[in-house]
């Protein structure tokens, strides 16, 4: 009796191991997500200060400001406006002469900050994101937001401080548009330094942000609400970098300079709310592809992800998993050369 209730538990045994070893071989399980991806994180970052709070009433007109702003990049773009903006630049001034071939620019770039909403990235651009996935259109826009730092400091030069005031509003809506739009991790991230920006403690050039022009104003009472804009901006600014360190998770002692932990990218692109940390965990998972080898439950739920997304309703998403799909290792190391360079 007692040899065949043996024989039964060692054979119970080795069928709970076959069916372990079969379940781990055929259905493998991915890496969980830690705590970084969990809880605020996994929380829409939203500055709990509204810009409302500083500029009195937020932009309201319809229609679409990334038009307006098309507009003045075009523009902008123009031979003429480029040589004459960068002899404003040189002489740290934009006279009333100057900006009779300015307003080409202006007019329509103020016109923007008067509506409510923005559509640009992918709706007035190249639906293609390209390798190192840095999206161009960040720099365009700073291009525009340092005409209206340039004209701010101009007005204040001259003691026009309400104008100096208006054209610093204008420059901290561009930036929650930007912001607002949540096309791609970096673009909000340049919204956020725009609007931090605007509210700037330090003074260059003669003015820089609205806290030195209040001060140059005599005007303490509107200092306060600006220095807690600015808090609520920071806070969601380094949230925004934790995330970003999550999704490519940076160290100098890895070859390729980073080490993304796939269960925390995976979640990210799965299941945050903000879709510009879903595109650039979505563009993660191209390097998780090549780099994490050694587990089969992570390369199925990576796969699975990028095939999910190259369905995706989302263009930007879609595109994002076709560079994620395509990335080879010559595409790694170019990614990598980039990064790293920008560290």
């Amino acid at each position: 009796m007692g040899n065949k209730l043996g024989w039964a538990i060692a054979g119970i045994a080795v069928l709970a191991i076959g069916l372990f070893l079969v379940m781990y071989l055929v259905f493998p399980a991915a890496t969980m997500p830690t705590f970084r991806s969990m809880g605020d994180n996994m929380v829409l970052p939203v500055p709990k200060v509204a810009i409302g709070t500083v500029i009195g009433a937020e932009p309201s007109e319809p229609g679409n400001a990334g038009e307006d702003y098309n507009q003045a990049l075009a523009a902008f773009a123009q031979p003429e406006v480029k040589s004459l903006w960068q002899a404003c630049v040189r002489a740290n001034k934009v006279t009333d002469t100057d900006m009779e071939t300015l307003k080409s620019v202006v007019n329509p770039l103020l016109a923007g900050t008067r509506k409510k909403n923005m559509q640009y990235y992918f709706k007035l651009t190249p639906q293609k994101i390209e390798l190192p996935y840095q999206p161009t259109e960040q720099g365009d826009f700073q291009d525009l937001t340092d005409v209206l730092r340039l004209l701010a400091i101009s007005a204040a030069q001259d003691n026009q401080y309400p104008k100096a005031e208006q054209y610093l509003f204008a420059y901290m809506i561009v930036g929650n548009h930007l912001f607002a739009e949540r096309a791609r991790y970096d673009i909000s991230k340049r919204g956020l330094g725009f609007m931090k920006a605007a509210c700037s403690y330090k003074s260059f050039g003669g003015m820089e942000g609205l806290v030195p022009l209040y001060e140059k104003w005599n005007k303490p009472d509107r200092v306060e609400a600006v220095k807690a804009l600015k808090e609520a901006l920071e806070s969601v600014s380094a949230r925004y970098d934790d995330l970003y360190q999550i999704i490519w998770m940076y160290q100098e002692k890895c070859e390729l300079g980073w080490n993304p932990w796939p269960g925390d990218v995976f979640n990210l692109a799965e299941n945050h709310p903000d879709r510009g940390v879903r595109v650039e965990a979505i563009l993660s998972l191209g390097v998780i592809k090549l780099t994490d080898v050694n587990m089969r439950g992570d390369e199925k739920k990576c796969r699975r992800l990028i095939d999910a997304k190259l369905s995706s309703p989302d263009p930007i998403e879609r595109e994002a998993a076709r560079q994620a799909n395509a990335l080879d290792e010559a595409g790694l190391q170019k990614l990598a050369k980039a990064m790293l360079s920008t560290r």
